[in-house]
């Protein structure tokens, strides 16, 4: 058979082309987001902190570990080091031993510690500034160092030069070129510095004390273009090989590390298992909406040969043969948009996903699911063409009733119901610790359902609307007369314009709200588990809170002597201008109860949500002292509470100086911590929001809801292909009605205007119903998508006003551009065979 014009041939291949797109790009775009969440956990990260450090010995020597290494396709090359211990044994004005050191040499170490390379000659060392100061060590002056030996053996002394210093290197974060060697300069637990270390040139290590030298390299992944399956393999040769060194020196079992590169391996299969779990509903949801246009598209290519089909059929011919004789036109066509669709989905996932390197396998995934959905989809448009042909090619179009609609209507509603109780229920995907939980299919479809399920159920009203428009616009102008009744003439396939339409806006509605809601929910979580935005343990006292950020506050941290209930002072006079408070957090404002502990040293404020303790704390002992409370406000969180046991939160004068010192600080500046060291206050730790949760943890939500996105576009292109096919199958009778309103000074541009209407107006009152569905599913769905249900505050969905204003700008545009198509296609042809047509 010739088969149909260009107009089915397009149709078709493009609608196979959506199909075998949506199941191409879901694996794709499943393995981008391990390799970027891999990529997020390594910049985090210090690169070779992710490796396996090997010692050098008698039979291991730094080449033979290079050799090795270079074996292993994606490991850089290996960092080699050299350390020892040693004492200052003389030094000037000291002939007593002054202070343990360490001495240091690694490839341009002083370069790398922000000194000259060429201060280290043979024999010379960098000392860090403060221990200048603070040893009173001149440059050019000589150390007597004696190195560490072996038990038995005569330590060796070595003397040294100081050829200059080097500046104090920044702890946590570390730079990167130091993060591999925090022990050598971050305080202790107690704020004591460590000993000093003295940085050498490779030749000091060859002349002083040989022997006592420590010398490893350190082996680790090379960061760049480093795909997961990649590091997968990298991981297990490390791990390989650290099972050979233990062997070698017959080390237990037991004490063998892990490669700590498979943690970052795990926590990116988490990520790409959340999209996975997540994505689900949008590639089935997808599919079946590219097949439902792959049968509108072979119903439009069976009616373009409706002539033909009618004489094969006449001549006794059945639907087997039929379909096979579809094969000589068919074939080319699906395989050519089974190409198109394939090389799309491909090419958008590398330049719009989250990475651009794709694993093996999910090529492999992507082009089983490539086949499999061109195979079905031929099937299928073979078989629509057949049947149409036998059946009903020759049918005007069908005015009766969809008696089928309200049933679908009530089983979707059913299935809606029963999603939402899943999701009600069991929640959504839940991200714990490297695992993710949860990902019942039915329950993460449930945003996608309710939409559909709503939508549906409307489409029934709209139904009965459309047929009674058909009595309107009396007193409307031929222009808005004609396009209105073009509306109404076919109702079910202005409906179907219109509930696709609001399919695509209520999905876009939910991908942008559901991806806001979920940044803000993950934000809020971790700043009100913090208490405030930044959070400085400190060992000194701390005299000055001057300049760190917009507020800042002093708190003191303690438990009492039996570590049953957790203590916490504060300063009621600033706390309330530094912390993050919930307003559902205590039965009294939050301010006012900070207030009442000013006016009252025995006031306190107990946070007690399990109820685990009497309500009313009358006293409490801390470092031997016992304070007589009168509680003042009791809840469920205060800031700086912490789940498993309850919390009294008390002024500060009177645990008079009792506990651990933190530093609050509201908006605090980038160099806030940098700015309390300089006062003399020694840093235990740093804790903020952004702390709390791995970044990965934003960045899976956001590419999970990303495929919304996605999917509403292909919704939207459906919708757009839809309206072409019926913009199509309308032309003769359009251009007919064009010539027989000529007369009647119906020119182009009344043409285009009642274009305009007859397109537009089912796509705005999609928009509409769209964007209330999308509004209710997702005020729903939000708070049981929580994946930290168990911590507060609660989900609020945040509306995303980006996806309305986005739509509303495509329907104009789509609207415009198809109706002027329209009136340009209209005003081509016969007149003569316009006027046949309009005669029938």
């Amino acid at each position: 058979m010739r088969g149909p014009g260009w107009g089915g041939r397009v149709a078709l291949a493009a609608s196979v082309a959506l199909l075998v797109g949506g199941l191409v790009a879901v694996p794709a775009y499943v393995s981008t987001t391990a390799t970027a969440a891999l990529a997020e956990e390594i910049a985090r990260s210090c690169v070779t902190d992710l490796g396996i450090v090997v010692d050098t010995h008698e039979s291991t020597t730094a080449e033979t570990i290079a050799a090795r290494a270079a074996t292993i396709d994606g490991v850089a090359a290996p960092e080699v080091s050299r350390r020892a211990n040693a004492r200052v044994v003389a030094a000037p004005g000291s002939p007593t031993v002054v202070r343990p050191v360490v001495v240091l040499w690694r490839p341009g170490v002083g370069a790398l510690a922000g000194a000259d390379d060429a201060l280290l000659t043979d024999g010379a060392v960098l000392v860090p500034e403060w221990s200048t100061a603070d040893g009173g060590y001149p440059v050019g002056s000589t150390l007597d160092l004696q190195f560490g030996a072996p038990r038995g053996v005569e330590p060796e002394t070595a003397s040294v030069t100081i050829g200059g210093t080097y500046p104090e290197i920044p702890t946590r974060p570390e730079p990167p070129e130091w993060c591999s060697y925090r022990d050598a300069f971050r305080l202790s637990a107690l704020g004591d510095r460590p000993p000093p270390v003295l940085l050498v040139g490779e030749a000091t290590t060859e002349t002083a004390a040989p022997a006592s030298w420590h010398e490893s390299s350190q082996v680790f992944p090379d960061p760049v273009g480093l795909r997961i399956d990649r590091a997968e393999s990298v991981a297990a040769e490390l791990s390989a090989w650290q099972d050979e060194i233990w062997e070698t020196f017959e080390l237990p079992e037991s004490r063998k590390p892990p490669v700590p590169l498979t943690t970052s391996i795990d926590r990116a299969r988490q990520v790409a298992d959340f999209v996975r779990l997540t994505t689900q509903p949008v590639r089935y949801a997808a599919a079946a909406a590219a097949l439902f246009l792959v049968v509108a598209a072979a119903m439009l290519a069976a009616r373009a040969q409706r002539s033909e089909l009618r004489l094969r059929v006449v001549r006794g011919e059945g639907a087997g043969r039929l379909a096979v004789e579809q094969v000589g036109w068919l074939l080319p066509v699906t395989l050519a948009g089974a190409a198109v669709g394939w090389i799309g989905a491909w090419i958008g996932v590398r330049w719009l996903g989250p990475s651009s390197a794709i694993e093996p396998r999910a090529l492999v995934d992507a082009t089983v699911a490539a086949v499999a959905g061109w195979t079905v989809a031929t099937l299928v448009a073979g078989a629509v063409v057949a049947s149409v042909g036998l059946a009903s090619v020759d049918r005007r179009p069908s005015r009766r009733r969809v008696r089928g609609l309200p049933l679908a209507g009530a089983v979707l509603l059913a299935l809606a119901a029963w999603s939402y109780v899943r999701l009600d229920r069991f929640g959504g995907v839940r991200q714990i610790g490297v695992e993710v939980r949860g990902g019942d299919l039915l329950a993460q479809a449930f945003p996608l359902i309710g939409a559909l399920a709503v939508l549906t159920v409307l489409a029934v009203p709209l139904m009965w609307l459309a047929r009674r428009a058909r009595r309107l616009g009396g007193s409307f102008g031929p222009t808005a007369l004609i396009g209105l009744r073009r509306v109404t003439f076919e109702p079910a396939v202005s409906v179907a314009i219109a509930v696709s339409s609001a399919v695509a806006v209520a999905v876009a509605f939910q991908a942008g709200s559901l991806t806001d809601s979920v940044d803000r929910l993950l934000t809020e979580k971790a700043t009100t588990y913090v208490g405030t935005d930044l959070v400085i343990g400190a060992i000194d006292p701390v005299d000055d809170l001057s300049g760190l950020g917009e507020a800042a506050t002093l708190v003191f941290e303690t438990t009492t002597d039996d570590r049953a209930v957790r203590v916490l002072g504060i300063d009621p006079a600033t706390f309330a201008d530094v912390a993050w408070f919930r307003s559902d957090g205590l039965d009294m404002p939050p301010a006012d109860a900070v207030a009442a502990l000013a006016a009252d040293e025995s006031a306190a404020i107990v946070v007690d949500p399990e109820r685990s303790s009497d309500d009313a704390i009358r006293t409490i002992t801390v470092d031997g002292v016992t304070h007589d409370l009168e509680p003042v406000a009791h809840g469920d969180f205060f800031p700086g509470y912490q789940r498993g046991r309850p919390m009294v939160v008390v002024d500060a004068a009177v645990l008079d100086g009792d506990g651990a010192r933190e530093v609050w600080v509201r908006g605090p500046d980038d160099d806030a911590v940098a700015r309390l060291t300089e006062r003399g206050v020694r840093v235990r730790s740093v804790l903020s929001p952004d702390e709390v949760f791995a970044s990965t943890n934003y960045l899976s939500a956001e590419w999970a809801y990303a495929t919304l996105t996605a999917f509403a576009i292909v919704i939207g292109v459906v919708t757009l292909l839809g309206q072409l096919l019926v913009v199509e199958s309308r032309r003769r009778r359009r251009r007919a009605s064009r010539v027989l309103s000529a007369p009647m000074g119906f020119g182009g541009r009344d043409e285009t205007l009642a274009s305009a209407i007859e397109i537009g107006l089912p796509l705005a009152v999609g928009g509409v119903l769209g964007a209330l569905v999308g509004w209710g599913t997702s005020q729903l769905a939000i708070a049981r998508l929580d994946s930290l249900r168990d911590r507060q505050p609660p989900a609020v969905l945040v509306v995303d006003v980006t996806a309305l204003v986005g739509a509303a700008v495509v329907v104009v545009v789509v609207t415009a551009g198809l109706a002027v198509w329209s009136s340009w296609r209209s005003g081509r042809g016969d007149p003569m065979e316009a006027m046949r047509v309009a005669g029938d």
